[in-house]
């Protein structure tokens, strides 16, 4: 008997049944070894996770562990790339591979098809994600996307091999250890708020910024980060973050308006963020793509765990010093 987990968007709550899910997974499935287990997982329409009614996924987990800090940053690394993509475009033909230090994500296309399409491989990335993020469970999986009880993405998320010679977008190796227990939860230790971190990150698309209809030269854009003094754990924020990059991709060419998300986290009752334009002094409108939106998102969780500050916070975002966007993560209780 395997376990079975029913996972319901609205309010990222799972609901667990025991019974025999091999009659749902594809015939292309591998034997499962007796450390196995399987999971479905059905995507919901909502306010909160814009993914259709008749998509979902089954995942097949090894019970090998992996790096869970490096695994939620391979996850956005694909993500990113993935979300600025025009909603209905495909990948090029053939699998698509990411890295980051010993962890490496891998999609292909659903069984029959030549390629796969952007939007499938996204949501099948961030259910598969979310159900990590909420049993807190970091194992190596293969994991298949159905659209209707069709087969249209394949997902492997694996250990590195130390003689792997696939091509890879890797991401850049972290400089220090990021905070995170065992377990997987922060660090008691690196519970010290002091102040403000800033980063910056390239624009997506360095023309979708305008003042009084001039184009800003600089694609770089600034985040300043002011840290309050309630800790949240790691994974509420990730949570959130993942929540609001897979909104914004079917947006991402359009400005940035209004930008907000509110669910039951994986370890507190509710978690929030909310962001809008910034609002200078006239005659200064401000244009903010939410591709760009969607860069930020990217990186966030890496400067979070190089920081080792896992807070409530507020965040402002600048161009060229000019004042673009700002917003905020909340938790209650």
């Amino acid at each position: 008997m395997h376990q079975r987990t029913w996972f319901w968007l609205p309010l990222i709550l799972l609901q667990t049944v025991s019974r025999s899910v091999a009659g749902a997974l594809p015939a292309t499935a591998p034997h499962t070894a007796a450390d196995s287990s399987s999971i479905s997982l059905t995507g919901l329409s909502s306010d909160e996770a814009q993914i259709p009614k008749g998509f979902g996924a089954n995942a097949l987990f090894n019970r090998h562990r992996i790096d869970p800090v490096h695994t939620i940053l391979v996850c956005m690394l694909a993500m990113r790339e993935l979300a600025l993509h025009d909603f209905n475009d495909d990948l090029t033909p053939g699998s698509h591979t990411w890295r980051y230090g010993p962890v490496m994500l891998w999609i292909q296309p659903g069984e029959g098809d030549r390629a796969v399409a952007v939007r499938y491989a996204l949501w099948t990335l961030f259910l598969v994600l979310k159900d990590m993020l909420q049993r807190n469970v970091w194992q190596d999986s293969k994991s298949w996307g159905n659209l209707n009880k069709k087969n249209v993405a394949i997902l492997d998320i694996l250990p590195v091999r130390p003689q792997s010679r696939a091509v890879v977008s890797e991401g850049l190796a972290m400089t220090q250890e990021p905070g995170i227990d065992d377990d997987g939860t922060a660090a008691a230790a690196i519970q010290k708020p002091d102040g403000s971190s800033a980063f910056s990150f390239n624009s997506s698309q360095p023309r979708s910024m305008t003042i009084n209809n001039a184009t800003l030269t600089d694609d770089e854009i600034d985040a300043l980060i002011d840290y309050l003094t309630k800790p949240v754990n790691h994974r509420d924020i990730i949570a959130v973050i993942y929540m609001l990059l897979v909104n914004s991709f079917p947006h991402n060419r359009e400005p940035l308006t209004l930008a907000q998300v509110r669910i039951q986290g994986p370890v507190t009752d509710v978690v929030w963020s909310a962001w809008n334009l910034a609002r200078p002094p006239p005659p200064e409108p401000m244009r903010m793509s939410r591709g760009d939106f969607i860069s930020f998102l990217a990186k966030l969780p890496e400067h979070l765990y190089e920081q080792k500050k896992w807070f409530e916070m507020n965040i402002a975002l600048s161009a060229d010093g000019v004042a673009v966007a700002k917003g905020f993560f909340r938790t209650k209780p």
